[in-house]
């Protein structure tokens, strides 16, 4: 599926909400995801380093939550992760160039991990833009605040 249709599916649920784990080198895709989705389109989404998740975000997976896992689609635990939450209801995408347990695949270059790393938060900006639009906001403006490079 493109991320679009995945947009429409997380906004047919009253609190639509992301996950984004990642392992390794992805772990930053994942913290710097979520932070740019909190920004950019004020959706609840939080980043996970590999097994994190399982210690309490786990139990506010479920239908309505995107969960992204982002790595190379080799990982053990995010390949457990995975066919758990497969299996209670959430969407689970993988980000990577092979998909983990039987989640929807956003593929990126399996050869070089730097490609890999620029394509998965390509993917995120995407998910960002359709996001915002979804909850009819301008993607990236503040509505609090100010770009943090702007002020001195």
């Amino acid at each position: 599926q493109c991320v679009q249709q995945l947009t429409d599916e997380a906004f047919n649920n009253a609190q639509p909400r992301l996950a984004l784990v990642g392992i390794g080198a992805d772990g930053a895709t994942a913290m710097t995801g979520a932070l740019i989705l909190k920004e950019a389109c004020k959706v609840m989404a939080e980043g996970y380093l590999g097994g994190e998740f399982r210690h309490g975000p786990l139990e506010t997976s479920g239908p309505g939550m995107i969960a992204l896992l982002i790595g190379e689609g080799t990982d053990s635990t995010l390949e457990n992760l995975a066919q758990d939450l497969i299996a209670n209801g959430t969407t689970v995408v993988t980000i990577g160039p092979k998909a983990y347990a039987q989640s929807q695949l956003l593929p990126t270059d399996e050869q070089e991990e730097v490609v890999r790393l620029i394509a998965g938060i390509l993917y995120v900006q995407h998910f960002t833009v359709t996001i915002a639009r979804a909850r009819g906001l301008v993607p990236g403006e503040f509505l609090y605040g100010n770009k943090i490079t702007v002020k001195l």
